[in-house]
């Protein structure tokens, strides 16, 4: 007998109330349910990198990529410093250099986030 396991949907909002948090708070989600996975942005079915889980979150807190317009992109240009902001000296400011790491795993992606998140509540 096979168990389902219901998989995070992401509540729909508006483009003006897209944040930053709410784009983070989504993509540790999706990591956290779907796995995490190196060298390729993912999907649901394989798991998320961690700049693949932003563009899911992202997409999937509203309608479609194609009402990605300058309030978006200033999201996710806010998203992308917040992570940033929260790698180690190491990294040099790679979210990628860093997910793909052979040593990275998918618990330093989950607290990378929450890092993120912490500081987008500031």
């Amino acid at each position: 007998m096979t168990v389902q396991t219901k998989k995070y949907v992401a509540p729909r909002v508006y483009v003006k109330d897209l944040t930053p948090k709410k784009v983070l708070e989504n993509a540790l989600i999706y990591i956290d349910e779907y796995g995490w996975i190196k060298h390729t942005a993912g999907s649901k079915r394989m798991g998320f990198c961690a700049i693949g889980a932003i563009d899911e979150a992202t997409t999937d807190l509203i309608s479609s990529k194609s009402r990605f317009g300058n309030r978006v992109l200033d999201v996710l240009e806010k998203v992308n410093r917040l992570v940033a902001s929260c790698l180690p000296k190491s990294a040099q400011g790679s979210i990628i250099s860093y997910n793909d790491t052979h040593s990275r795993r998918k618990s330093d992606i989950l607290q990378l986030f929450r890092c993120a998140i912490e500081k987008a509540e500031q």
